[in-house]
């Protein structure tokens, strides 16, 4: 009999990790679902690790070469034998009736909601943050495109897709090493409307190694995405297509490249020029690296951060 909802998976050298995550899903309150692990070509002892443990509903995928998180989400749509669609990731847990009510809403919604998604809590080993924030001042459900275009705020763990979205839009861009959630989001908010259930329902545990943190692959992704929907979705002197320069030229900076960040930042003044934020960016620039580091962290916890829990997995869903 064919799971209502398959979860994927990706997984690359996570086996310290995976197990939790593996376990997160497997105790969903929800249980119509089968769980593909797609293990990216690890070395580290996943394939044992998942061996031992023992559910008729866990199916092991493995990637004979690497081709990153994109790769391996879509590896899981091609093997996948749901309806719906759900993704986990390798070090992240999800709480307990998390599909439970998130296939409640999407099957109660029309055609026209093309997937759901919940709020996050982000735990980087100092703070907590929560995705999309509580008091955002954007659309975070039904039309949210204006929104997508601006920020990233509807993670893959969160997400529950109808199979048909993949079929209309397409699947994840592979050649993007990271933001590939992003670009999916963009082309998914510009055909479908989104829906929320307004819980928080994912931990997502920010490890030292998580992608999140590799300035080099969001700096190549920033610009394969400007590269790919300028002419569409980011036509000239927009600010979307400013703030993405804006956000590209911080990493630069941050990345160690000082001279390409303060010409990227003057960039997006050019694109723009009615945002006092890129002119406070690119003055910014000139008081050093040090100085530019920590004034970026500090404007980026604090406006990202809108509640700290220590104990972020007592919050529960009404």
């Amino acid at each position: 009999m064919t799971a209502r909802v398959s979860v994927i998976l990706p997984t690359y050298n996570r086996a310290a990790t995976l197990g939790r995550a593996i376990h997160s899903v497997l105790g969903q309150t929800f249980t119509d679902f089968e769980l593909l692990v797609v293990d990216d070509a690890s070395i580290d002892g996943t394939a044992e690790l998942v061996a031992g443990i023992s559910d008729p509903r866990l199916r092991y995928l493995r990637r004979a070469v690497r081709g990153g998180a994109g790769a391996a989400r879509n590896t899981g749509i091609a093997a996948a034998q749901g309806s719906l669609i759900a993704f986990q990731d390798s070090d992240d847990e999800w709480l307990a009736y998390k599909l439970e009510q998130q296939v409640q809403l999407l099957e109660a919604s029309p055609p026209e909601v093309g997937m759901v998604y919940c709020r996050a809590l982000r735990w980087d080993g100092r703070t907590t943050t929560c995705i999309p924030s509580p008091w955002a001042g954007y659309a975070i459900s039904g039309e949210i495109h204006q929104a997508t275009l601006r920020r990233n705020f509807v993670s893959t763990q969160t997400w529950l897709v109808r199979r048909e979205c993949f079929d209309a839009i397409g699947l994840l861009d592979e050649n993007l090493q990271a933001l590939e959630d992003w670009e999916w989001m963009i082309r998914c908010s510009q055909r479908y409307q989104v829906g929320l259930v307004d819980a928080l329902l994912v931990m997502v545990h920010e490890s030292g190694d998580s992608l999140s943190r590799n300035l080099g692959a969001y700096i190549q992704a920033t610009e394969e995405i400007i590269r790919k929907h300028r002419n569409t979705l980011f036509p000239e002197h927009s600010f979307n297509l400013a703030n993405l320069h804006f956000l590209l030229g911080a990493r630069h900076h941050i990345h160690g490249n000082a001279l390409l960040g303060r010409q990227t930042l003057a960039k997006a003044l050019g694109i723009y020029p009615w945002a006092l934020r890129f002119y406070l960016g690119w003055l910014l620039t000139l008081c050093g690296d040090r100085a530019f580091r920590r004034v970026w962290e500090f404007a980026r916890t604090s406006v990202l951060r809108d509640f700290s829990l220590r104990h972020p997995l007592r919050i529960k869903a009404e």
